[in-house]
């Protein structure tokens, strides 16, 4: 198996996140950065290439598994739609209904992962720059490490109406409860997020 670290130490594009720079704050910084840059850049992408391919915005963010979660929000579910986990629609719906559907559910499940992509990357940096957690596998090791993370090729789901970034939020959390001996807290975060990610079944009309 190809060893990564030893390889990119050899190509020198990867430096570790939880020695010096941990010590002089670069760490935190570099956490909170990417995903915010990150962010931009898929906003600026995707108005530019919902304009040029004429595609209202709605629609573009409509797709894949976002749709499903559009359709159970607005009518509950079809035989169809079982293989999706009731979590994140449900809370997609409170939502909605607190605020008088203000917005359409595609944009509301947008603000929604956006706001709890940013609370994991927040406390992913505060577990970064915390002494205490930089021996166990919650803090980012490196830098390149942490921008493949972010930059993947599927982390526009992180950030729109799907429910990664609701799980990545409740999984740091089980673990974080576990490294602190809170079992019971562990057990309830790792609960819900079995309750929040949908099965591989697909309708064939999916």
């Amino acid at each position: 198996m190809l060893n990564l670290s030893s390889t990119s130490s050899l190509l020198c594009i990867e430096s570790p996140m939880t020695d010096s720079a941990n010590r002089n704050g670069i760490a935190r910084w570099i956490v909170l950065a990417l995903p915010g840059i990150m962010l931009l850049d898929h906003l600026a992408t995707g108005i530019v290439t919902s304009w040029l391919a004429g595609v209202p915005m709605l629609q573009a963010l409509s797709h894949f598994d976002s749709n499903w979660y559009n359709s159970i929000v607005a009518n509950g579910y079809t035989e169809q739609s079982l293989a999706f986990f009731p979590l994140y629609p449900a809370l997609l719906k409170l939502i909605q209904s607190v605020t008088s559907q203000l917005l359409p559910t595609q944009i509301t499940g947008v603000v929604f992962s956006t706001v709890l992509f940013a609370v994991f990357c927040i406390l992913t940096a505060t577990i970064s720059d915390d002494a205490k957690w930089q021996e166990g596998l919650l803090a980012p090791r490196t830098v390149s490490g942490w921008f493949c993370f972010v930059y993947g090729p599927a982390s526009y789901v992180l950030h729109s109406n799907h429910t990664e970034a609701l799980f990545l939020l409740l999984s740091l959390a089980a673990f974080a409860a576990s490294k602190s001996g809170r079992w019971i807290w562990a057990a309830l975060f790792a609960g819900l997020c079995a309750d929040v990610c949908h099965t591989q079944h697909r309708h064939a009309d999916s």
